[in-house]
C-alpha cells in the first residue's frame, strides 16, 4: 500500500510538473500570436531628473539600475538592500511607457561572447541561486533548455530560437534595442568604455558612482569557447551585435586564444 502511495505521488507531481510546461508553452504562443514576440522590455525612470534606461540584461543592469535609484531616493537607499530594491521596483516599467519622447534614454550593450558566457554561468551554473529560486527555464518553450546543458548544448539550442521568441537575458542586443523597445535609447554605450561614460552620467542626472559585483574576475569568459564551430555559432547568431557595436576585434582576440 506504501509503495502505491508513493507512486501515485511521484505520478502527480511529475504530471504537475509536465502541465506547467504546457501552460507556459500556451502563454508564450498567444503572446507570440498576439504581439509577435514573447518579451516586453523594462525601463527604470527617473522622472524628477528625466531619464530613464532602457534595461539590457547581462550588461552591469543590476548595478547601473543601483546607480540610479539615488537620483529619485537620496542617498539613504544606497546602502540599503532592502529600500533598494523596493526603490527599483517603483521606478520599473515593463512594455509601453508614456512620456519617454520628453526624457533622455540610454542603454549599455556588451561583448556578445562575454554576454552569453555570463547568462550561462548566472542561469545554469550558479547553484545557490538555483537552489533559491529555481531553474529560470524550466518551462521556457516546453523545456527546450535543460539545467544539465553544457555551455555548447545551449550554444546550440539558443542558435536556433529566433529572437521574437527568445528570453531576454539570450535575446540579441540589437533586436531589444530596434524590436522590443517602443522608445529607442538617445545613445547605446558599450559596457567596456563604461568608466570613461558613466561618470558623465553621475553628474548630469545626480546617479552614484556604480559598484560592480564582478564575478568576471573569478573566470575568464573565453575558457568557455573550446572549438571554431562553436564561437562561430554565436558569431552568427549575434552577427547583427558584432558588426553593429563594434566587437569584431573580440571574435578575432577569442580565435587566437584558442590556437595558444
Amino acid at each position: 500500500m506504501g509503495e502505491k502511495v508513493d507512486f501515485m505521488k511521484f505520478f502527480a507531481v511529475a504530471l504537475f510538473d509536465r502541465l506547467k510546461r504546457v501552460v507556459k508553452l500556451v502563454v508564450h504562443a498567444g503572446k507570440f500570436f498576439v504581439a509577435g514576440k514573447i518579451e516586453k522590455p523594462d525601463y527604470l525612470i527617473v522622472e524628477d531628473v528625466g531619464v530613464a534606461y532602457l534595461v539590457m540584461p547581462k550588461a552591469a543592469c543590476t548595478s547601473i539600475k543601483r546607480s540610479m535609484v539615488v537620483a529619485a531616493e537620496g542617498e539613504e537607499v544606497a546602502n540599503n538592500v532592502e529600500k533598494r530594491r523596493a526603490a527599483i521596483a517603483r521606478l520599473m516599467i515593463r512594455g509601453k511607457v508614456k512620456g519617454l519622447e520628453d526624457k533622455y534614454v540610454f542603454t549599455y550593450v556588451r561583448n556578445p561572447f562575454a554576454r552569453l558566457v555570463s547568462a550561462y554561468i548566472n542561469k545554469f551554473e550558479d547553484m545557490e541561486k538555483i537552489k533559491r529560486s529555481g531553474f529560470l527555464y524550466d518551462e521556457y518553450l516546453g523545456g527546450y533548455l535543460k539545467l544539465s546543458d553544457s555551455f555548447e548544448e545551449f550554444v546550440r539550442k539558443i542558435a536556433k530560437i529566433p529572437d521574437r521568441v527568445c528570453d531576454r537575458h539570450f535575446m540579441s542586443q540589437s533586436y531589444l534595442v530596434d524590436h522590443l523597445a517602443p522608445h529607442k535609447p538617445q545613445d547605446i554605450f558599450k559596457l567596456e568604455e563604461i568608466n570613461e561614460s558613466y561618470p558623465s552620467l553621475v553628474e548630469r542626472f545626480g546617479f552614484s558612482s556604480l559598484e560592480f559585483a564582478n564575478r568576471s574576475a573569478s573566470y575568464d569568459y573565453r575558457d568557455y569557447y573550446k572549438n571554431k564551430d562553436i564561437l562561430d555559432l554565436v558569431f552568427n547568431r549575434y552577427r547583427e551585435d558584432v558588426e553593429r557595436f563594434g566587437y569584431q576585434s573580440d571574435y578575432q582576440a577569442i580565435k587566437e586564444y584558442m590556437a595558444n
